[in-house]
């Protein structure tokens, strides 16, 4: 039987689809966090809190500069993730997805590709969708809106629990 999910993709799609694919390795995710929200901002405040009168004013512009700054460029790779994403013609219009018993089938703007099940080695869930992968690597993004009702969410999860 074919579970045949049409829908038109969102900007929130592809950041949940990144952040999908980030929380799947904790580590990764783990390091980015540290690297840009938690190494900074707590380097600034034992700067702030360890250092006498001397140089406050060094010290004031140094945390509230650095923190600032490794923060925004934390949110700037992801909004270069949304920019990149509006640009592609693949996200202009209806992406239809068709999953059976051969594998999966994906079509919209600019593209038609077949995946064979044996490709696919996992898959994650989430309040907002599913992420499908192959390797390491997320390939696929479904959101929940693409279900039109719980019937065939419930078919599709019956699907990937006999897959894997």
């Amino acid at each position: 039987m074919d579970i045949v999910l049409t829908f038109s993709p969102e900007e929130k799609d592809v950041l949940r689809a990144s952040f999908g694919a980030l929380s799947s390795r904790p580590v990764l995710l783990s390091c980015a966090v540290a690297l840009f929200l938690v190494a900074p901002w707590g380097m600034a405040l034992l700067r702030l809190m360890s250092e006498a009168d001397e140089a406050y004013d060094l010290n004031f512009l140094l945390l509230v500069f650095s923190p600032v700054l490794m923060t925004g460029v934390f949110f700037f790779i992801v909004w270069q993730q949304v920019a990149r994403s509006k640009s592609a013609i693949a996200f202009s219009g209806e992406h239809t997805y068709v999953f059976n018993e051969a594998g999966i089938d994906l079509s919209g703007p600019g593209f038609n590709n077949k995946l064979s099940w044996s490709v696919i080695n996992k898959y994650c869930t989430s309040k907002f969708g599913y992420l499908l992968y192959i390797g390491a690597n997320p390939c696929v993004f479904i959101p929940l809106r693409a279900f039109s009702d719980a019937e065939q969410r419930r078919l599709f999860e019956l699907m990937l629990a006999s897959r894997f």
